[in-house]
Formats: structure tokens, sequence, C-alpha cells
């Protein structure tokens, strides 16, 4: 079943094979407008990969495709969690209320992650303007995209709601690579897939032939794969990692992939490889876009690559969010020994051929 076929209330669980269900929860967004929370029927309750917005529309979704299937929140025993982001943590203060018992499972590398941000601070913010203005961005620029940003853009100071991140939970699990997890009547091995985050988790189940790839690897669209300015300072390259964990993605065979997004996907190896000649051809244009005069900072290249729509119409978030792809593929190309960076008089970042 597609995003597109499903009604508008109420939802129905999906069922995958016997005793593994799809849950639809609402999204805050309408580029993305859902995000499938994954249950494990156990012989002790529920076992949940990922859980969905904080939001009240949201949890009330999952309690009632959960009660659809005979459980209640309460009967959750164990929370699995992709990675940090608001749509897929937003969910786990909640959970942990109603099921006190609830273990939370997260990588060890996302847990230290998410405990050391500061994101949504004004320290934050005021760092990650000064980022893009030396990556190019205007002072002017930021200043009216703050002012100007539409409603889905806005609710703090740095353009998005980041409350999520000020209801802090703690991991009760902290998963290594290649670790069995302990889900009664499951077999299931967590992969630790850096690049979208740090940290990021992929679920194997080992006997299904299927990997619950959060947002790692979506069917239809690239997972925003990002350098922010923590990376830059940690010499991080998270197009680097993303490529080498998509590698063993697809190297564990020819499974079924569950995405956190859009439409199951029918062959993972497959759709690895698709990614992966996406992210060679990107680099290319990347390259392509320092230009003729072989000198451009990364905000003159973001403009001169393909999006979904030109970047100068992008609201000051996603264009950030397009610079930091942009110059994720930077940092791996300079890796590469393909392009190099200076700092101009002004402290502007410039790019250039080797």
């Amino acid at each position: 079943m597609g995003d597109t076929d499903w009604p508008d209330a109420p939802w129905e669980p999906e069922i995958i094979v016997d005793g593994l269900w799809r849950l639809r929860t609402p999204m805050t967004s309408e580029a993305l407008p859902w995000v499938y929370a994954y249950a494990f029927v156990t012989g002790d309750g529920v076992a949940l990969y990922d859980s969905g917005h904080g939001t009240e529309r949201a949890q009330s979704a999952l309690e009632s495709q959960l009660s659809k299937l005979g459980f209640n929140v309460s009967d959750v025993h164990t929370l699995m969690i992709s990675h940090a982001h608001p749509d897929h943590l937003g969910m786990a203060s909640w959970i942990k209320q109603q099921s006190p018992k609830c273990d939370i499972a997260m990588m060890a590398r996302e847990a230290k992650w998410y405990s050391d941000s500061s994101r949504g601070s004004a320290d934050w913010v005021q760092q990650n303007n000064h980022w893009m203005i030396r990556h190019g961005i205007s002072k002017s620029e930021i200043a009216e995209g703050f002012s100007t940003g539409t409603n889905s853009d806005r609710g703090s100071a740095d353009g998005r709601d980041n409350s999520w991140f000020s209801k802090r939970i703690n991991a009760d699990i902290l998963l290594t690579d290649g670790q069995k997890i302990d889900v009664n009547g499951w077999e299931l091995r967590a992969h630790w897939t850096p690049g979208h985050t740090p940290g990021h988790l992929c679920v194997e189940i080992l006997d299904k032939s299927m990997v619950l790839t959060g947002d790692h690897i979506l069917g239809r669209i690239t997972p925003n794969v990002s350098l922010s300015p923590e990376d830059e300072e940690a010499d991080r390259n998270p197009l680097g990692e993303f490529l080498d964990s998509l590698i063993k993605i697809r190297d564990l065979g020819r499974n079924r992939g569950l995405p956190a997004h859009e439409n199951l996907i029918d062959d993972l190896s497959e759709r690895c490889d698709e990614l992966l000649d996406h992210h060679e051809k990107r680099c290319e244009e990347v390259m392509a876009g320092i230009g003729e005069s072989n000198s451009a900072t990364a905000a003159m290249i973001s403009s001169r690559v393909t999006w979904n729509k030109p970047f100068e119409g992008f609201s000051i978030f996603k264009k950030r969010m397009a610079l930091g792809e942009t110059i994720a593929h930077l940092k791996y190309l300079s890796d590469i020994g393909k392009v190099s960076s200076s700092t101009d008089a002004s402290e502007n970042v410039i790019w250039r051929r080797i």
C-alpha cells in the first residue's frame, strides 16, 4: 500500500509478515506527511522500531493502531530508535510515561550525539548562522529568511520546533554494530549505518530477509546527508560514512527494505546501487558547480546544482539543509583529493578543483 492510498482516518495497521506490522503516524510537513513505526508482536507485548512525532495527533494515531492489534501503549516493552530526529524520537518520552518498563535502545554513538547536542539553543542558532555566512549566505538573507518563514518552518529561533530536544530521554540499551537485539521471538541484528546522523541504526530481521532502514535508505527520495558546523569542527565526513554504510547494507543480500517514509523497497541491494550512483553524479555536479573561475563558495555551488526546486526559492531552513548537503559532497571530494578549500580575506570558505 502506498503513501497516497491511505484514507485520512482512521488508519489501519498494515501487515508485513505474520507478527510484524507497519503503523502510520502523521508528520508535521507536507513534503513527507507520514512516518512509519514498525510493531513486532512478541509473547510479552510489543516491540517498536521508531515511534513518530511527539504531537497529540501522532500519539493518537499510534495508540489507535496498537489498539487494533489488541495492545495498549503500556504493552510496549522495547523501543528501538533509528536516529535522534523528531519524527523518530519525538514520541519516546510519552511512550516511556505510558510504559515505564519500556527499554529504549539506540546505537551508542547516536545516544552520545543526542546527549551532547545543543540543538535549538541560542548558541547553536548563532553558530549555525555564522557557519552559513562563512559558506556564502549573506546576513541579510538569513535575517529575511527568519522574518518571512512559512508556518511550517517556524517555531523557534532557528526556524524549527526544537522542543523535542528538550524532552530528553536516556537510552536504556546502548547498541553496538552487529549486536543481536533481544526481542522475544525475533532474530534481530543491529547495524551501525552513519551518514544521515552519526549513529543511525538499521535493524536486520535475520530469518525474514528484511531490513528496517529508518532514514538511511528510502524508496524514492535520497536521504539528507549534511555536514554541520559540529561535523566541520570534528573533521567528520558524513557522505563518506553514508556511502560505506550503503555498501554495507547492499552486501547483506537481496533483502526487502522497510523504510521510515514512502513505500516498501522490494530490492534493497538495487536501491543501494541507485543511491551510490546518485551521489557519484552529484559529486560530478558539485565539481562542475565550482565554475570556470575555479573559485566558489558552497552557497554559489548550491545554487548551481539540481534540487527539486531552485535553491533561491528555499526557506532559510531548507537552504541550510541544502548547503549542508553540498558541503558534505565537498568534504568527501576533498578527502579523496579532488577539491581543496581556503579562507579569503573576509573569512569566507572558498572551494577549488585540484
